[in-house]
């Protein structure tokens, strides 16, 4: 009876030290400060840990490069990439499969100062751009596609300036140290620019930019899969503080992505 007591004893234990374990690791591109990142996607993996019961962690990396080797690695359970980051993953032919992404999706807008004699990308060739990171679609990558369709080479024919965010963008065209800026129109639309806008004017609108996508791997549990996919589109971003400016998160699939790598020319 007591070795009984203490298989028993045994299995619980070890069925409870498995439970406890459960931990999922959500690997956020590094757009920003690993301290932002966790402040914008904390409600979403809150939100999966309470659903499917499994402790959702967010990690990060350093660099473009490391977070990429990550990735391409499957060190992340649940990957949150850029879209070029995801093209990138798909063209590798990662194993990996898009489940869901945020909506709705964003345009990239580029500005100039109001009393610019700069308005249109026809006389971009030559000057001083601000942009938002080398590998922020809203806040460089259209443009620099959309001007390799017109044949000028961004990196070539023009002087960029990577400034981190939005703010410095506006502030490089507000003070001529850039004569053209580039970021996302919904961020440039937030009450904390009302002011700068009247100075500013925006000569082109990119088409409609996918939001961040959430990736996993193909060869995931497909119970585990079906459940964060669920979980996910259920969640409600909290209107007060939706730092990811997001309505819902919606279906997708590698296919979205795939078509728009193509028709923006994105290799």
């Amino acid at each position: 009876m007591r070795r009984l007591f203490l298989i028993l004893s045994f299995l619980f234990l070890v069925n409870f030290m498995v439970f406890a374990e459960c931990v999922l690791k959500m690997g956020v591109f590094p757009y920003s400060n690993p301290q932002k990142l966790v402040t914008d996607y904390s409600p979403i993996a809150e939100k999966i840990s309470k659903d499917i019961d499994c402790k959702v962690k967010i990690y990060t990396a350093p660099s473009y490069e490391e977070y990429m080797n990550k990735a391409i690695n499957l060190e992340y359970d649940i990957i949150v990439p850029s879209v070029s980051c995801i093209v990138k993953l798909l063209t590798n032919k990662t194993p990996v499969e898009v489940i869901a992404a945020g909506y709705p999706p964003f345009k990239g807008a580029v500005i100039v100062r109001r009393d610019s004699k700069i308005d249109s990308l026809n006389k971009i060739k030559g000057i001083k751009i601000a942009a938002v990171g080398e590998h922020s679609f809203g806040g460089y990558l259209f443009l620099k596609y959309k001007l390799q369709s017109m044949g000028i080479d961004i990196q070539r024919d023009n002087f960029v300036s990577f400034v981190g965010k939005t703010d410095n963008v506006v502030i490089s065209v507000l003070n001529g140290k850039a004569d053209v800026g580039v970021t996302r129109l919904d961020v440039l639309n937030e009450d904390i620019y009302f002011e700068a806008r009247k100075d500013l004017k925006v000569i082109f609108e990119s088409e409609p930019i996918l939001n961040f996508p959430f990736v996993v791997s193909k060869s995931m549990d497909k119970k585990l899969k079906s459940s964060i996919k669920q979980s996910l589109l259920s969640y409600i971003p909290d209107k007060s503080d939706n730092n990811l400016k997001i309505e819902k998160i919606a279906e997708a699939n590698n296919e979205d992505y795939i078509i728009f790598a193509k028709k923006h020319n994105i290799k």
